[in-house]
């Protein structure tokens, strides 16, 4: 990859990646074509730079680079598929100021043994692969429901068939292709079972997840009795809390509850027991 290399931080790539994405729509939408196939690129690279403009603000804003690090190659993948997409443009723009023409080239040309129906699916498959893996970072953050993680699960699935039937048309690409674009469909190949293996990744983070629940930034009023949670002994969902706050004489309290301690939270608390609520309230439960 021309600019980036492979040991740049996460940053760095996010914002090539980004770069490179916007770039490419940029051009892609001056033309003003109607045409099916040049709409759907102009989809799946609208998709793509939204989601790597989240990327770049959660990195800075988190400061954490490594958090980050399942993001790298699905974020390579795009990359290299844009660069791709971008040179066979350019090539058949150089040859005619005719945007009509230069389209219909763009439409029949092959670029590295790849067609633009070939480069098209690819960037569709690896801009899912990246926002599933974005999504799978993110998930452990927030409150989910089990509608979401099984949204998620189906995006999974599919993309990775997507991404198994473009392997296979590769395998068969590098048995038939001259000796001089082996090594670059070997190179296609080995991009496709890196995202895979990205998907993977996020399919054992959805399977690990549970649905949850965030209490925050909740408060308490004088006198007042905020209780939340469930009498289940064992929920299928995980409950956080963070920045509650009671009042003079208010009780609150997150968690699982017996019936004894639900009686015993509805009666006025003191301030010993108010001390033990803000304590809990302080961790989240699991």
């Amino acid at each position: 990859m021309a600019g980036v290399g492979e040991a740049a931080s996460i940053l760095a790539l996010a914002n090539f990646a980004y770069d490179t994405s916007k770039k490419l729509y940029e051009v892609v939408s001056s033309f003003k074509s109607r045409r099916t196939d040049i709409r759907e690129v102009q989809s799946s690279l609208t998709a793509l730079v939204f989601v790597l403009q989240l990327v770049q603000q959660q990195i800075l804003e988190s400061g954490d680079e490594c958090k980050y690090e399942p993001l790298r190659q699905p974020m390579q993948c795009c990359i290299s598929t844009g660069e791709d997409m971008q040179k066979s443009l350019d090539a058949c723009t150089q040859r005619s100021n005719d945007v009509h023409a230069s389209i219909r080239d763009w439409l029949k040309m092959q670029f590295h043994g790849k067609s633009f129906a070939d480069m098209k699916q690819r960037l569709t498959s690896y801009q899912s692969t990246l926002s599933i893996a974005f999504a799978s970072v993110n998930i452990q953050d927030h409150g989910t429901t089990q509608e979401s993680i099984e949204d998620m699960k189906g995006l999974i699935e599919g993309t990775k068939q997507d991404l198994i039937d473009q392997a296979e048309k590769v395998e068969e690409a590098i048995r038939d292709a001259a000796e001089s674009l082996r090594d670059r469909l070997r190179a296609d190949r080995a991009q496709i079972q890196g995202a895979l293996g990205a998907l993977k990744q996020a399919q054992q983070v959805a399977n690990a997840t549970r649905p949850g629940i965030m209490i925050k930034e909740n408060r308490a009023g004088h006198d007042a009795r905020a209780i939340f949670g469930t009498d289940i002994l064992r929920p299928q969902f995980d409950l956080r809390v963070s920045n509650n706050t009671v009042e003079e004489r208010a009780t609150m309290a997150a968690g699982v509850h017996s019936t004894e301690t639900l009686q015993a939270l509805l009666k006025s608390s003191g301030k010993s027991e108010l001390a033990l609520l803000l304590q809990t309230l302080q961790s989240p439960l699991r």
